[in-house]
């Protein structure tokens, strides 16, 4: 990452939160070494098991979300051994915002300055427009119930 960095190439790196060992300690660390491997983009998304894959096979008892239209890795869809679904969303949400909310992020960009800096920008904010929606709506409905 570092050599890219250096080269003035764009990084992209990807994580999934939420495996059946995971624990909110293995999460937190995923997430720290997120921020240390210093890649100038990250992806988190929750583990969500699509039917027909060998995932499914292993999660499909535990599966209790029906809208195939919530599999969007941003939402629980599966009961996790030690984590609740809330605990989960929050952890995503740490994720970006630990991630995309610290100044070595801005510094990185600054350096980087052009296209790369401009590209990056319509990543974060569509990422961070997206969260933000979601959890909008997850509130809407804890308030409603």
């Amino acid at each position: 990452m570092a050599e890219c960095r250096r080269l003035g190439i764009v990084t992209a790196a990807f994580y999934v939160l939420g495996f059946l060992q995971d624990d909110w300690a293995s999460i937190a660390a995923t997430i720290d070494y997120a921020i240390s491997l210093g890649s100038t983009a990250a992806q988190f998304k929750i583990l969500t098991p699509y039917p027909g894959t060998p995932m499914w096979k292993q999660l499909s008892a535990r599966v209790y979300e029906t809208d195939w239209q919530r599999f969007d890795g941003f939402t629980p869809t599966f009961t996790h051994p030690s984590l609740s679904a809330d605990e989960l969303r929050f952890l995503l949400e740490a994720a970006y915002n630990r991630f995309y909310l610290r100044p070595s992020y801005l510094a990185q960009f600054l350096r980087l300055g052009g296209r790369g800096l401009r590209a990056a920008a319509r990543f974060d904010s569509s990422v961070f427009a997206r969260h933000e929606r979601r959890e909008r709506a997850l509130m809407a409905k804890a308030v409603i119930c």
